[in-house]
């Protein structure tokens, strides 16, 4: 069995190889070169993993609810935040 793939060639197709982007001939030699090349292999093992962790962190998730009174709450703290910000500006006493 010739063996015709560099490790460089290997990680050059690997995203096509994973997503079955290949020819089947390329797809058979990334096959023999991961049998030959054991760091290949737990590279592309590893890049499997990766992404299928990164693609389970970016879930659409709904956002908490709010209580009801939640925009009443910080406008108040806010217009407090800025009366008080006046009174220390004009020397007074916050």
């Amino acid at each position: 069995m010739a063996h015709d793939m560099t490790c460089k060639d290997f990680v050059d197709q690997l995203i096509d190889f994973i997503e079955g982007g290949l020819a089947e001939d390329a797809c058979r030699l990334m096959r023999e070169h991961q049998e030959l090349c054991p760091p290949c292999l737990d590279y592309a093992e590893s890049y499997r993993a990766t992404a299928a962790l990164a693609a389970g962190a970016y879930v659409e998730q709904e956002a908490p609810a709010l209580p009801e009174d939640f925009a009443a709450k910080l406008l108040k703290a806010c217009c407090e935040g800025v009366r008080e910000g006046s009174k220390a500006d004009e020397g007074g006493e916050p």
